[in-house]
C-alpha cells in the first residue's frame, strides 16, 4: 500500500507507505515477537511504524530509528491480530528496508533476555506479573527490552552497526561521480604530520570519490618531507592559514560542500556518502549538521550527541550543534569575509556556518558521522546561562499578562496559588481571572466574596460539565491583557520573577506557546517539555529527574524548542491564541488540549519554547479525581489526537528517532 517495487528495490508512492509481513500471524497471537530490521543508511532516519490489524481495530507501535543500519524491537502480538504491517519511511521516493528476523520468543527466552537487559526492570516485570498486573508487567518488560542506558552506548552501537551493502539495501540513489565536491579543512601544527596521515587514510576509505583536503599552513612554514609525502595527492591543497575563508571555496561550485576537522576528530567510513546523498535529498539546504559521539583511549565509543532538528533558541543558549557541521561553498564565499582560514577551522563555536542562514536552509542529517577523542566537550558540559534577549513590553492601558485559573471548590489549593502570585514582579503588571466551574461549597462562596476587594483578581462563573478547554477559552475571552497565562489551581510560584522569561519569549514574533519548568515540592522535575510519541501519544521528558540534573545535552537548564508544553503553566500571545481558535473544547475538552494547541500554533509558524528560569511547583492533578468515565473520555480524546497528529507523533523533530520513547529518562531505543 503506497509502495511499488522495481528492479532496484522499493519506491514509496505516498508519505505513509506500508509493507505487509508475510508470516503466519495467527500462530503468533498473544506471544512475544522479536523483530530485527534494517534500513538503508542513505534514507532519512525515521521511526518505523509497526501496525497490527486486529478484530478490534489497528494497534500501532513506534520503533526506534536504525541509526547505524539495524535495530531491534520486542513486543506482544495482540490476541486477535490478523496481519502485521510496517511503514518504514514518511517520504515519497526510493527507500531500503528489510526484516532480517521475525521470531516468537518463549517465556524462558523473554525472562532471560529481560534480566540481562535490565535486572531492576526485570524484577519489576516478575513482580507485576505475579500480582496479575498485566499493564504494569507489559510496561516493565517493554522498557527493559526497548531502552538502553546512554552509558551502554558502545555495546548498543556495535549491535546496531552493520556493513554497508552498496549493491543492495544501501544502493546509492545518485551518481556519485557527478555529486557535490566535499572539501574538508584542517590546520597544520606541530603535531599535524601523523594527524594528516590519519585523515587521509579516513578519506581514502570513503566510497564517495569527490573529496579534497585543505591544509591551512603559516606562509613561513616549510612542510617536512614526511608530510609532503603524505599529501602527494592531487586532492590535497595547501592554503595560507591567514587567507580569508573565501579561499576555501576557490575552485568549487556553489552547491559543493565545505566542512572542517579539528584536532582528534574522526570521520565515520560512510560520512561522505551519507552527506552527498543527504544533500541530494535536501537540495535547498545550505547548512548541514550531523550527530556525533566520542571515542575513548581504549577505542570504546561513548557520549553520543543525538541532536534535535534545527533549534535556534536552544543553539543560542546551549550551542548543541557541536563540531560536525557543513556548509555549501556559496555560504562560505559570502560570509565572514574578515575571518581567516585558521580562525574558521579553529573557531570554538559554529557561528560561521549558521549566522544569517534562514531556518528553512538548515538541515539535520540524523547519523553519527563524527567521533572525537579529546575528552568531554566543554562547551556542552556547562551550558550557557544566557537567557532570552530582553525586549520592551508593549505598553498601554491594559496589563501585560492575564493569569487564567480554572477552579471548582478547591479553595485551599486556589488560596495557596493566589497568595504565591501576589509577589509576582513583571513590567506592565498583570491581572488574575479565576474561572469558576460551578463551586457549591460555602468556603468557596466566602472566599470569592473576599476576592472582590482585590483589584488584581476577577472571578467569572462558568458552571456545567467539566471542560478544561472551554474554561480556559472563557478566561481568555474575559481577559484584558495582551498575553495569556494559563495556570492550574494546584500550582505555586516560588520566584518573584517567574513570569518574566516566559513573557519575553512569548512576545517574540516567531514563538507561540511558552511553558515553565514545573517541579514537585521535593524539587524533582515534573515538566521540561513534551515529547510526542512517548506514552503512545505524548509524555514529559525528564520526569522525576533530580533538581540539579542538567538533562541530556543540557536541555533542563537551557531554553529550547519543544513540540509542546503543558497547559498547567502555559503562556501565549493573545493574538496568536485567537488566530488558532484557542483550545479545542469540542474534541479535546480535558486531555491533550495543551499539546494540540501547541501543534496548531506550530502549523501557523509559531514554535513552542520551554523556559527553564520560570520555575513553578505543581502538585499535578490533585484537584481532580479519577473515574471509569474519565478513563473512557481519555481514550476517546487520545484516539482523536492520534488521528489528527499521526505524522507528528511518529516524528518529533526535537527528539531524536534513535532515542527510546519508553523512558522519560533519555535512553537509547
Amino acid at each position: 500500500m503506497g509502495v511499488r517495487e522495481d528492479e532496484i528495490g522499493w519506491v514509496a508512492t505516498s508519505d505513509c507507505p506500508w509493507l505487509v509481513l508475510q508470516t503466519d500471524v495467527r500462530a503468533m497471537r498473544g506471544l512475544w515477537l522479536e523483530l530485527i530490521y534494517a534500513a538503508s543508511l542513505f534514507d532519512r532516519l525515521v521511526r518505523p511504524c509497526l501496525r497490527f490489524i486486529t478484530d478490534e481495530g489497528d494497534v500501532d507501535a513506534l520503533l526506534a530509528g536504525p541509526i547505524f543500519g539495524r535495530a531491534r524491537w520486542i513486543g506482544r502480538v495482540p490476541k486477535t491480530a490478523r496481519e502485521i504491517w510496517i511503514s518504514p519511511t514518511m517520504w515519497p521516493g526510493r527507500f531500503g528496508f528489510e526484516i532480517e528476523r521475525a521470531e516468537v520468543l518463549s517465556f524462558r527466552q523473554i525472562a532471560a533476555s529481560t534480566l540481562r537487559a535490565d535486572v531492576r526492570k526485570g524484577l519489576l516485570w516478575f513482580g507485576a506479573r505475579s500480582m496479575g498486573l498485566g499493564k504494569a508487567s507489559g510496561t516493565a518488560l517493554r522498557q527493559a527490552q526497548t531502552t538502553t542506558s546512554l552509558d551502554d552506548y558502545n555495546v548498543w552501537r556495535a549491535q546496531g552497526r552493520r556493513a554497508p551493502q552498496l549493491t543492495g539495501i544501501d544502493r546509492p540513489r545518485t551518481d556519485w561521480s557527478k555529486g557535490p565536491a566535499i572539501r574538508l579543512a584542517m590546520v597544520w601544527d606541530a603535531d599535524a604530520a601523523m594527524r594528516v596521515e590519519t585523515v587521509l587514510a579516513e578519506l581514502r576509505r570513503q566510497a564517495y570519490p569527490r573529496w579534497s583536503l585543505a591544509i591551512a599552513v603559516n606562509s613561513n612554514v616549510k612542510l617536512p618531507r614526511s608530510l609532503l609525502a603524505a599529501v602527494a595527492d592531487e586532492r590535497v591543497l595547501r592554503l595560507d592559514a591567514d587567507a580569508r575563508i573565501s579561499a576555501l571555496a576557490e575552485g568549487l561550485e556553489a552547491r559543493d560542500i565545505i566542512g572542517r576537522l579539528g584536532s582528534d576528530e574522526h570521520l565515520s567510513d560512510l560520512a561522505l556518502p551519507c552527506l552527498a546523498e543527504f544533500a541530494a535529498l535536501e537540495p535547498g539546504a545550505r547548512v548541514f549538521y550531523t550527530d556525533e559521539d566520542q571515542r575513548g583511549l581504549d577505542g570504546a565509543y561513548l557520549r553520543p550527541k543525538l541532536k534535535p532538528d534545527w533549534s535556534p533558541v536552544f543553539e543560542s543558549q546551549g550551542q548543541y550543534l557541536g563540531h560536525s557541521i557543513y556548509a555549501r561553498a556559496s555560504v562560505l564565499a559570502q560570509s565572514h569575509e574578515n575571518m581567516t582560514v585558521r580562525a574558521f577551522v579553529a573557531f570554538p563555536a559554529d557561528a560561521p556556518f549558521v549566522a544569517g542562514t534562514p531556518a528553512s536552509h538548515i538541515a539535520h542529517l540524523r547519523r553519527v558521522l563524527l567521533s572525537r577523542t579529546d575528552g568531554v566537550d566543554g562547551r556542552n558540559a556547562n551550558p550557557s546561562q544566557g537567557g532570552a534577549s530582553a525586549v520592551p513590553s508593549r505598553r498601554g492601558d491594559s496589563p501585560r499578562a492575564a493569569i487564567i485559573i480554572p477552579n471548582k471548590d478547591r479553595i485551599r489549593l486556589l488560596s495557596e496559588c493566589l497568595s504565591s502570585l501576589r509577589n509576582t514582579r513583571i513590567e506592565g503588571d498583570f491581572e488574575i481571572v479565576v474561572v469558576d466551574n460551578g463551586s457549591v461549597s460555602l468556603a468557596a462562596r466566602k472566599y470569592y466574596e473576599k476576592l472582590r476587594d482585590d483589584p488584581k483578581v476577577r472571578v467569572i462563573y462558568r458552571p456545567g460539565p467539566f471542560n478544561f478547554s472551554a474554561l480556559c477559552n472563557a478566561g481568555a475571552e474575559s481577559a484584558n491583557a495582551r498575553n495569556l497565562v494559563f495556570l492550574n489551581n494546584d500550582t505555586v510560584a516560588r520566584q518573584r520573577h517567574w513570569l518574566a522569561e516566559m513573557l519575553t519569549f512569548a512576545e517574540r514574533p516567531q514563538i507561540g506557546a511558552v511553558g515553565a519548568k514545573l517541579t514537585y515540592k521535593s524539587g524533582h522535575l515534573q515538566h521540561a517539555g513534551i515529547v510526542l510519541g512517548m506514552d503512545r501519544i505524548a509524555g514529559h521528558i525528564g520526569y522525576q529527574a533530580r533538581a540539579r540534573d542538567p538533562g541530556y545535552l543540557g536541555r533542563f537548564q537551557c531554553a529550547h524548542e519543544t513540540s509542546a508544553v503543558t497547559g498547567a503553566c502555559l503562556t501565549v500571545d493573545r493574538e496568536k491564541f485567537n488566530a488558532v481558535g484557542g483550545f479545542d473544547a469540542e474534541n479535546l475538552p480535558v486531555e491533550l488540549g495543551d499539546v494540540d494547541l501547541c501543534l496548531r500554533l506550530e502549523e501557523k509558524g509559531w514554535v513552542s519554547i520551554f523556559a527553564p528560569k520560570s520555575v513553578v511547583v505543581h502538585h499535578e492533578s490533585v484537584s481532580r479525581g479519577k473515574s471509569i468515565e474519565s478513563h473512557k473520555r481519555y481514550e476517546r480524546e487520545c484516539a482523536y489526537f492520534a488521528r489528527r497528529w499521526a505524522r507528528r507523533i511518529r516524528d518529533d523533530p526535537y527528539f531524536h528517532p534513535a532515542l527510546s520513547l519508553d523512558s522519560s529518562t533519555p535512553a537509547l531505543g
